[in-house]
């Protein structure tokens, strides 16, 4: 007997959700459960934010864990978990790189004028493009909401709540930074 797609991840949901809540009520082994199933893409993600080296990138992941030790009692949708979790990782990167003052060179003002509207925002135009290679010649801006939503598989609404932007700017934020791929891929 096969399952269906939907039906194991409607039980890795749960499972995840589960480990939430057990997390909350102070269960370690539920906790240490959530850092084995996250922790590698938390810092996968913190890498490419962060682009320095592996033990500041660590040290910054062990912060993340700490700040969602401490903060996951108040999170009150439990299903909202990996956004909420990739929220907390952006700002404790993103906090790190503003102490460092590499902030105004990581962030690209010229992303959020690039207007996109709901009617022409082509998802496919990412198709093609080696982004794990070529990833790091983005801004810090680009390259965070492609990382969501390509390589963590985030929706456009989960990238808006973990990040605190209109779903508009994320979308603007994944067109621009994949014109930029697209010219970067052609340009080799």
């Amino acid at each position: 007997m096969t399952t269906e797609p939907g039906v194991v991840n409607n039980i890795a949901q749960a499972y995840e959700q589960t480990l939430v809540v057990r997390s909350q009520m102070g269960d370690e082994p539920a906790f240490q459960e959530l850092l084995k199933l996250y922790g590698p893409r938390l810092l996968l993600f913190t890498q490419r934010m962060m682009q320095t080296s592996p033990e500041q990138v660590a040290d910054v992941a062990q912060e993340i864990w700490i700040a969602l030790y401490r903060a996951l009692p108040g999170l009150l949708d439990v299903s909202k978990f990996r956004p909420w979790a990739f929220r907390i990782a952006s700002r404790e990167a993103f906090g790190k790189l503003r102490a460092e003052q590499n902030w105004n060179r990581l962030i690209d003002p010229d992303a959020d004028s690039a207007a996109v509207s709901d009617d022409s925002y082509d998802e496919s135009i990412a198709d093609g493009i080696d982004l794990p290679r070529l990833i790091d010649k983005l801004s810090l801006a680009s390259r965070t909401v492609i990382a969501l939503h390509y390589m963590e598989g985030l929706t456009h609404s989960e990238i808006a709540t973990a990040l605190g932007l209109s779903v508009g700017t994320v979308k603007s934020r994944l067109a621009y930074g994949l014109t930029q791929l697209r010219k970067t891929e052609f340009s080799r």
